[in-house]
Parts: C-alpha cells; sequence; structure tokens
C-alpha cells in the first residue's frame, strides 16, 4: 500500500528544476482564450472510440509530466499511487467517497490525447487555469503571461472579464488535461456521481482549492464541492514517490477491488 509523503515536501518550487519553469514559461505564453475555445470545441466534436480503462491507461505507461516537480515516474505508476492512497484513506474514513479511488486511476488520463490526436503536451500538462479573464496572482509560477496576447485585450484582462461575480466554474473556459477527461466521461455512459466529475474536471485548480484565487467567480455548487477537492488533493499530491516499492504494472488492475469499482462506475469503458 503506498504511503503518503510529506506534505511539506511536495509542490515547492522555490528551487525547481529549470525544465518546470521552461515548461510553464511556454504554457503561460502560448495557452490564450482563442486557443482553449478551439481544442475545447474540437474535442468536444471529435468522433471518439470506446476504450477500456485498461487500454487508456496503458497508452499512459510513457507520459512523463514535464511540469512535476516531485516525481520523475511515468503517469501509470502516478494514476495507481494516488489510487492506492485514495483506497486506504476510504478505508480508514467512512465519510470519503468509494468513487475516490477510481478517480485516482483516471484523474490524469486525459493526457493520452497527446499521443492519441498529437495535442501538445504544453496544452495538457501543468496546474490548470480559466480563460476569458484576468490571470490570478495565486497561479503557479506565474512567468510568461507577460507574452500572453489576452493581456492585451481589453475584454479579456479584466478581474471578471467575460464573466460575471459567482457565477460559477461551469460558467468559464478552462483548457488542459482535466477538461479533457471530463469531456471524455460526459460523452461516455458512465454512473459516477457529479461530485466525481467535478474533482475530475477542477483537481489540477490549485490557485482555486489550494490558494484561493479566483474566489469571486465561485458560486455555491464551487463551494460545496471544494471539500472533496482537498480530499483528494492529499492523494494526488502525496502519494507520489520514486521509491520502487511504491511503483506499480497495469497488473495491478487486475485486482478484485479495481474490477469492482470499474464494474459498478465505468461498465462500458470511456469514449476518448
Amino acid at each position: 500500500m503506498v504511503k503518503s509523503a510529506n506534505c511539506k515536501s511536495k509542490r515547492n518550487y522555490d528551487n525547481v528544476k529549470q525544465g518546470v519553469i521552461n515548461f510553464y514559461k511556454s504554457q503561460h505564453s502560448k495557452l490564450n482564450y482563442e486557443v482553449a475555445k478551439y481544442y475545447h470545441q474540437w474535442y468536444e466534436k471529435l468522433p471518439k472510440k470506446n476504450n477500456s480503462l485498461k487500454d487508456i491507461l496503458l497508452l499512459s505507461d510513457d507520459i512523463y509530466d514535464i511540469s512535476d516537480p516531485d516525481i520523475n515516474e511515468s503517469q501509470i505508476h502516478h494514476a495507481f499511487q494516488t489510487a492506492e492512497l485514495c483506497r486506504k484513506m476510504c478505508q480508514d474514513n467512512k465519510e470519503y467517497p468509494d468513487w475516490l479511488p477510481l478517480i485516482g486511476l483516471i484523474h490524469d488520463l486525459g493526457k493520452v490525447i497527446h499521443k492519441l490526436y498529437d495535442v501538445p503536451i504544453i496544452y495538457l500538462c501543468g496546474d490548470s487555469f480559466p480563460l476569458g479573464c484576468k490571470f490570478s496572482d495565486q497561479l503557479i509560477l506565474p512567468v510568461g503571461f507577460d507574452q500572453n496576447k489576452d493581456i492585451e485585450n481589453k475584454d479579456l484582462n479584466t478581474k471578471f472579464g467575460l464573466y460575471n461575480e459567482k457565477c460559477g466554474f461551469n460558467n468559464l473556459l478552462f483548457w488542459g488535461h482535466d477538461e479533457v477527461m471530463y469531456i471524455s466521461l460526459i460523452q461516455s455512459k458512465h454512473n459516477l456521481p457529479e461530485e466525481a466529475l467535478y474533482v475530475i474536471k477542477y483537481h489540477s485548480f490549485y490557485a482555486w482549492h489550494q490558494n484561493k484565487g479566483y474566489d469571486y467567480l465561485a458560486n455555491q455548487k464551487d463551494l460545496d464541492n471544494l471539500k472533496y477537492l482537498k480530499m483528494f488533493q492529499k492523494a494526488d499530491l502525496y502519494s507520489k514517490s520514486d521509491d520502487e516499492t511504491d511503483l506499480f504494472t497495469i497488473d495491478k488492475l487486475d485486482e478484485i477491488y479495481y474490477t469492482n469499482l470499474i464494474k459498478k462506475y465505468l461498465p462500458n469503458g470511456i469514449v476518448m
């Protein structure tokens, strides 16, 4: 069973590798409202095929998140590490929903469209943030935004931009692996509750659920679901380990625990 890591050692960007800084500079300069709108509309309309969770997980086995300051392991290992800590948390606290470990398995799988459809990795990794309003100073490593053309657009560079106070995050434009996985699930025949979909859609939105940025755009639904993001955050971040004893292969998916979860919530696979 994967162990929780020291929280203070994770997401420490004080002495981060130059590659991580370069990633965020590139993403923040290029991911603007126009780009996000294009990819969002493209992926929603894209003809997709149904895949088993196993097949999608296997696609992630050689994908590495270059924005991650904590580990240098492939996404399949991160998926199982997260799921296993979620599993432990559910066993220790009955208030945690039983679907949380499954979200641990699938939360980052939106990154596989880098391989499936040749989407640039800079538009899929890293923290998420809304497009169409001023970039918050609570965003991680706020470098590169001075090169983003949205800051010169008077309709997009104000506090509220295209939106209204407390309009709710579902009315904002996002693009990244969270949004990819959310769209895929919405278009799939699943049995996941709305709270689980919310965690998928906003688990990388750390500017809000960790730093309270964009609070002024949150509505009651966002506030009600914050507790689930906080639950999941513990596993997403603090399960990360390069310890060889904490690494997993796809065979882990064959455990009855996971086969039952998949049968309950994703019996028809995922459209992607």
